[in-house]
């Protein structure tokens, strides 16, 4: 009976071990849950924070940092958030005194959006007081803008946060672009030239869409203060201008590490229209050239006996070149069928599914995917059987695809072609039936 009893003790012990483990392992982990993202912030032709790396923990996600951030499961790591834990530690900030730091507002599409900016804190805490404010505060993860707000965009280790700010161009026709260099670091010697392309995205909060050139754009290359990428004073030591592709070659004259940059006015020649890149360029000394070593003159060398002439050999028969439209192997490429059911419409502001993308002339385009495309390409015409030219490439492989763009007010038509690949050209499909949008 005694060990009858023994057993059950140690049963309800293991039961009772079972249940409290159950009921805190959902805490355990999240306790756990650690990302660092690298943080920087920049605002029209000036960086205000080189490349920063935070550190967050699930003890942030129960904190609102004092301007309303979510909290609890809702919490998401996030760009605003990781802004508010910088401040907290390297500006001095506290809950009771980040809305001198940060300005933030609930946005009536859920969240919170950004409105103002002060590194010291020196700001009464309302936009308009703060010398940083008046401008559109966006952000940009990897090198793509965000399509959600910046407090609920949820960020992952090691992911590379952009937050800047420009002028805001609405309801004007301009629009500001957030754009990027094809590497995070260079190198290049004295005297060689360093070419580069700086770029944004054709379709600004679509990652999928194809990227291009920024002309106009002034390069330029700073001298770094420290190995953390501060400039030291900021004073470009070489500069040069973005053609209509977008690219530059600069040409250092001396060895050192270097911050490289850009910025682009606007059309009315004050405000900016382009965020500002970030980029490290390694310059080495030029090599010294080598000396050829002499050569030694070869000794004469006796006359050869007279060898016979070989038999004529038969020129092959030339081999077919493959048909048009096949692959090495002659197996031919079909091209893929035409995509169906194209539409397109204005962005209604009052829809929460596109709350976060709304912007004036915001247009949606979507349609059915064709079996075993390799990517799509979209046309634009203002007249709907002639006149269409290139809008954007897009690859997926979702049932559905869904793409945004903005265009200008008046009707506009829209069809899409779906290719496949042979080596590096594309084969394309007929032209789908044009989607009609009207931009009031």
């Amino acid at each position: 009976m005694k060990q009858f009893l023994s057993v059950k003790r140690r049963t309800s012990l293991f039961v009772i071990l079972s249940l409290i483990l159950s009921l805190t392992n959902g805490f355990t982990a999240r306790a756990a849950e650690t990302i660092t993202v690298t943080l920087r912030i920049e605002q029209d032709a000036a960086t205000l924070l080189p490349p920063k790396q935070i550190t967050m923990t699930a003890d942030d996600l129960n904190r609102d940092y004092g301007i309303g951030l979510a909290t609890g499961p809702d919490a998401a790591f996030s760009p605003l958030r990781a802004l508010a834990k910088y401040m907290t530690e390297y500006r001095g900030a506290t809950d009771e005194t980040m809305s001198r730091y940060i300005m933030a507002q609930p946005s009536s599409y859920g969240g919170l959006f950004m409105n103002g900016l002060s590194l010291d804190g020196t700001t009464d805490g309302a936009a308009s007081a703060d010398a940083l404010s008046g401008v559109y505060w966006n952000y940009a993860v990897n090198d793509n803008v965000g399509s959600v707000g910046i407090s609920e965009a949820a960020l992952s280790d090691s992911d590379s946060v952009v937050i800047y700010g420009l002028w805001s161009p609405y309801p004007a026709e301009d629009e500001t672009l957030y754009t990027f260099f094809e590497k995070a670091e260079y190198t290049t010697a004295v005297g060689t030239p360093l070419t580069l392309t700086l770029m944004t995205h054709e379709i600004q909060w679509t990652p999928d869409s194809a990227v291009k050139g920024v002309a106009g754009a002034t390069l330029t290359a700073a001298a770094c203060h420290d190995e953390n990428g501060a400039l030291q004073g900021g004073t470009p030591v070489v500069s040069a201008q973005t053609n209509s592709d977008g690219t530059a070659s600069l040409t250092f004259s001396q060895a050192g590490r270097y911050v490289l940059s850009a910025s682009r006015r606007a059309a009315d020649g004050i405000h900016y229209d382009i965020s500002r890149p970030y980029a490290l360029v390694t310059v080495t000394d030029a090599a010294p050239a080598k000396t050829p070593a002499a050569t030694k003159v070869p000794a004469a060398t006796k006359t050869p006996a007279a060898t016979k002439t070989p038999a004529a050999t038969k020129t092959p028969a030339a081999t077919p070149s493959p048909a048009k439209g096949s692959n090495t192997t002659g197996k031919k490429v079909k091209a893929p069928a035409k995509p169906k059911s194209v539409a397109a419409w204005q962005i209604n502001k009052n829809n929460p599914r596109h709350a976060a993308l709304f912007k004036k002339k915001n247009v949606t385009i979507t349609w059915k995917s064709v079996k075993k495309a390799a990517g799509y390409r979209v046309y634009l015409s203002k007249k709907k059987k002639k006149g269409y030219k290139k809008l954007a490439d897009r690859k997926t492989t979702s049932r559905y695809i869904e793409m945004h763009t903005r265009l200008k007010k008046g009707t506009w038509y829209i069809r899409v072609r779906a290719y496949r690949k042979k080596g590096k050209k594309r084969i394309y499909s007929a032209f789908s039936k044009p989607a009609k949008v009207r931009i009031k």
